[in-house]
This record gives structure tokens, sequence and C-alpha cells, in this order.
């Protein structure tokens, strides 16, 4: 481990151009990562939104059938998990975006918008799985 001396004296070494080589590669970095959080929001919004209509229109033929009572409360929870789990998925951009706005009104950062962030990316493609596998064991269930 480095003392602080010899940081001082690699900092004081560091060229002009050298770090704005190493700010400009932080920078791209940043937008990397919003990029991809953003774009997995829209694709996990996308993903439950349509296992939502996918399992209302599933819902229909069932009741028309006179099936739907053996699995009603699989198909009542795996709705709420995707109905949620795409809430959460179209909260990302706006968390982005207040975590931007915070950053530049205030000239700093603030952490709890990247967490937020990505508690709704992973909480979203958990509901997700929590209700397509709530669904297949209603499914085996009944059947």
């Amino acid at each position: 481990m480095k003392n602080e001396e010899e940081l001082k004296r690699e900092l004081n070494d560091l060229t002009l151009e050298q770090v704005r080589e190493q700010t400009e590669r932080f920078r791209e970095a940043q937008r990397t990562i919003n990029t991809s959080m953003f774009e997995a929001g829209k694709a996990l919004a996308v993903l439950n939104g349509g296992s939502v209509a996918t399992l209302l229109g599933f819902t229909q033929a069932l009741i028309k059938n006179n099936h739907f009572v053996a699995i009603k409360y699989s198909i009542l929870w795996a709705l709420g998990c995707f109905l949620v789990g795409a809430i959460l998925a179209v909260l990302v951009p706006f968390f982005q975006a207040v975590e931007r706005m915070m950053y530049i009104t205030e000239h700093g950062r603030l952490d709890w918008g990247r967490a937020w962030i990505i508690i709704g990316v992973v909480g979203s493609a958990t509901l997700f799985c929590s209700g397509a596998f709530t669904m297949i064991i209603g499914i085996m269930r009944a059947f």
C-alpha cells in the first residue's frame, strides 16, 4: 500500500493531458453505465407489460373454459408481480432524470439516485421471474 507522500509525488508527476484522459475515461464509463441501466429499464418495462397482457389473455381463455377457479390465486399473484415489476421498470428513467438534474443543479453526486436505479432494474427482473414461476407452479398444480 502506498503512503501519502508517494501518492502526492505521483499526483504531481501527472500532466494536465493525463488528467484530462483519465477524466474523459471516467465520464465515458459513467455514460455507458447510465445508458445500460436506461436500456435495461426499458426492456424490463416491455417484458413485464407484455407479461401482463399475455396473462390477461390467458385468463380470459381460462374463464371461457371454466378452468379459472383452479389457478385463480396463481394468476392474481403473477399479475401482481408483473404489474409491480412494470412499475419499477418505468421508474428507472425517472430516477435517472432526477439524478442528472440534481447533479447539474447542485454540482454533486447523488448516490441514492443510482441506488434506486439499481433497485428498480433488479427488482423488476426479480418480480418478472417470480411471476413466471408462480404461473408455472399454478399450472402444474391445476392440470
